[in-house]
């Protein structure tokens, strides 16, 4: 390895390994300060965690889950739709149904978005100006449609559809329901 390469690897010129390098030094510096930065404009107190009262609605919280509810009532319901297996059942319906739809859908935009296929290559080597242009339109917008997916987060996606397909009352009553003999503490 030459100088340069040891000390962009973090390794200085005698072969001894450091830590950081100053710029991997620098960039945790700057990661720190930016998490520092965006915890005061939010109000973040970090000093909260550690008092007795979070502590013990952390407490409250890990002791909910133990011992586990494996009632029949809990576990099947008392309809069809009630119970856990039926949620874990449509939990995997709804997977399954979004991934097909998922490739139904990226298969034509990947094939689109590829030039070789829609406007250059050597299924294009005797087509007439028109027709390349046609293709490099599809494919240039293929590209255009694809770049503005994968720039929004899945998560705004999955706020943006919630409303329109499962947000409904009835949804909203089950997630809020509190557990048997137990009431929902708030966390402040």
């Amino acid at each position: 390895m030459t100088d340069d390469a040891k000390r962009r690897a973090g390794v200085d010129p005698h072969g001894v390994h450091t830590l950081l390098s100053k710029r991997s030094l620098a960039g945790v510096l700057a990661a720190a300060v930016t998490l520092a930065v965006a915890g005061w404009v939010v109000g973040v107190d970090p000093l909260l965690l550690l008092s007795s009262e979070a502590h013990g609605q952390m407490w409250t919280f890990v002791a909910g889950g133990y011992p586990p509810d494996l009632s029949r009532d809990y576990l099947f319901g008392r309809t069809l739709r009630g119970g856990l297996l039926w949620a874990i059942v449509e939990t995997l319906a709804i997977s399954v149904i979004g991934t097909s739809l998922a490739v139904v859908l990226a298969v034509p935009l990947a094939l689109a978005s590829a030039s070789t296929v829609t406007c250059q290559g050597p299924l294009y080597a005797g087509s007439s100006a028109s027709r390349v242009a046609v293709g490099y339109v599809l494919h240039r917008s293929a590209r255009l449609v694809l770049s503005f997916l994968r720039s929004v987060p899945g998560l705004v996606w999955g706020f943006s559809s919630s409303p329109r397909w499962g947000w409904d009352r009835r949804r909203r009553a089950c997630a809020r329901r509190p557990q048997r003999g137990r009431t929902r503490q708030t966390v402040r």
